[in-house]
């Protein structure tokens, strides 16, 4: 009996000069595909609604790796900064933060003032950041804080 697996294979991307005003969803996301469709059954999917819906698991058979973010700046985003979502036993490698910077500017007029979560839900100022080994350098802002296990 011969069993194959699939893996993919993430890695050598630069995401550089980017601005993103006023994100509607989430700014930063690095993980699992949000693959999850209404109406169908989520097995080893991440929810499309997630973090509403708690579920989004993440794969051992995806290796993301060289991936930097270099001068990108988030602008007054409805949800917390982002995510960063390795797998335990396949963590991210060398995710490079460099000069990522995510504000709330409480001083200018926002399409989501009127929202009572706004910047808060669902971490506040905060990224959920698991199983990736993470380099913040100097001007990122918030610093993601990755821990290394999964998280429920």
């Amino acid at each position: 009996m011969t069993i194959s697996f699939r893996s993919t294979v993430i890695e050598g991307i630069l995401f550089q000069d980017i601005t993103i005003e006023k994100p509607s969803w989430w700014s930063i996301w690095i993980g699992p595909q949000q693959q999850h469709e209404p109406g169908s059954p989520l097995d080893e999917k991440c929810a499309l609604s997630y973090p509403i819906s708690p579920d989004c698991p993440t794969q051992g058979c995806v290796t993301f790796a060289n991936i930097t973010l270099r001068n990108v700046e988030v602008v007054e985003p409805l949800l917390s900064p982002g995510v960063v979502l390795g797998n335990s036993t396949n963590p991210m490698s060398n995710i490079i933060f460099d000069n990522v910077k995510v504000s709330q500017n409480a001083h200018h007029k926002s399409s989501f003032d009127w929202h009572p979560l706004r910047g808060k839900f669902p971490w506040g100022a905060k990224y959920r950041c698991q199983n990736s080994d993470l380099k913040v350098l100097d001007g990122s802002s918030p610093v993601p804080l990755c821990d290394m296990t999964e998280q429920d």
